[in-house]
């Protein structure tokens, strides 16, 4: 962002079973760090990057979702989520929220690497259980890092999707992980 401060927020509590238990540090992590952040940012006339969840809008639609969509968060995650996405807005400050989903990547040492786990589980495994119901957008977060650049780069600010095309479920996306 040329000639522009920015701040990527890249923290976050991603323990969504935890969270249905103990929602504080969700929240402390997901809604009141991005609105202290996002305040600074307002103050230090910098723009605030904040990653939020297509997980906001719940699960009511059996199309992608848009920006326009309701957002019907059905966990205390998806719920401490939208919070942070409002805390960000009522900052005052330039910001550029980016809603992703089903994100892939990374090392296999990382534990929330999906993919790995999959792949590992299905090693050990000749039967594997998937939910056939429930639909993303798997997303490379390398493409996540470079359209975040390129919408700065064009000074794009506001609440978007960014996720990959197409769609899959659950289901689909486990088996053709297990099948390449």
């Amino acid at each position: 962002d040329s000639g522009s401060k920015v701040v990527i927020n890249c923290a976050a509590d991603v323990d969504a079973e935890r969270a249905e238990g103990d929602p504080d540090p969700a929240y402390a992590s997901n809604a009141i760090l991005p609105g202290l952040l996002a305040t600074a940012c307002r103050r230090a006339d910098a723009v605030i990057v904040h990653f939020s969840s297509t997980g906001c809008y719940g699960d009511w639609k059996g199309t992608p979702y848009t920006e326009e969509d309701a957002l019907r968060p059905t966990t205390v995650h998806h719920r401490s989520k939208v919070s942070g996405e409002g805390t960000v807005r009522e900052s005052g400050a330039e910001h550029l929220i980016l809603r992703t989903g089903w994100l892939y990547g990374g090392s296999p040492e990382h534990k929330k690497n999906f993919v790995w786990r999959r792949l590992v589980e299905a090693a050990s495994n000749s039967r594997l259980a998937s939910d056939t119901s429930q639909f993303g957008n798997p997303t490379y977060v390398g493409d996540v890092v470079r359209q975040t650049l390129v919408l700065l780069d064009q000074r794009v600010r506001g609440t978007f999707n960014c996720v990959a095309n197409g769609t899959a479920s659950r289901y689909g996306y486990v088996e053709r992980i297990v099948r390449a």
